[in-house]
């Protein structure tokens, strides 16, 4: 064997030698490169769904904001209550102001409250429960003439307030222009 043949093998071998030894100090760095490539490919999915969470809380929040105005509307209708805070300056009021204002001249003599639980049975004087809808039954007795009622009773559905009339009753009397009625109504009342 020629000595050039013999260099030419060792270095083949050489370069086999070095073509091992590469690869094998480059294995371990393509398989972290190759799980890093997997962790990216997650992150981004995760990202991706994150974003899709962000569009819909935008989308959520633009809805709030173009029913803002239905939203204090339903407020009105039915409002909040803190547990063991009264609504009552406020329905006392808009009762009177509706007799008053919008019936012309109803009369209100008594109101009387009682707490009813949201399953409909009256429970007078219970503390309510830290959350939920609450019905109260009002009794009213009043002194108006048989339109006025009427127009009290379309009043209250007029109302931004539920107001439900429940009964409606008369007493007879001599006096034709002014007759007295009692009244029984549900109003609700949501405690967060």
């Amino acid at each position: 064997m020629p000595p050039s043949r013999s260099r030419f093998s060792l270095m083949l071998v050489f370069l086999a030698l070095a073509i091992a030894v590469a690869f094998l100090a480059a294995w371990p760095a393509y398989q972290g490169l190759r799980r890093t490539q997997r962790e990216l490919i997650l992150v981004q999915a995760r990202l991706e769904r994150e974003r899709e969470v962000v569009a819909a809380y935008d989308a959520l929040e633009v809805s709030v904001s173009e029913h803002a105005s239905e939203v204090a509307r339903a407020e009105r209708a039915l409002p909040t209550s803190a547990a063991g805070e009264s609504d009552m300056p406020t329905l006392l009021t808009t009762l009177e102001g509706l007799a008053e204002r919008e019936a012309g001249g109803i009369f209100l003599q008594a109101v009387r409250v009682s707490e009813v639980a949201g399953s409909g049975r009256t429970t007078p004087g219970a503390e309510p429960e830290p959350h939920g809808l609450y019905s109260r039954s009002i009794s009213l007795d009043g002194l108006g003439t048989y339109e006025g009622v009427l127009r009290f009773l379309d009043a209250m559905e007029a109302s931004l307030r539920i107001l439900e009339p429940e009964t409606v009753s008369f007493t007879t009397t001599t006096n034709q222009d002014v007759v007295p009625f009692s009244m029984t109504l549900r109003t609700f009342v949501q405690v967060p």
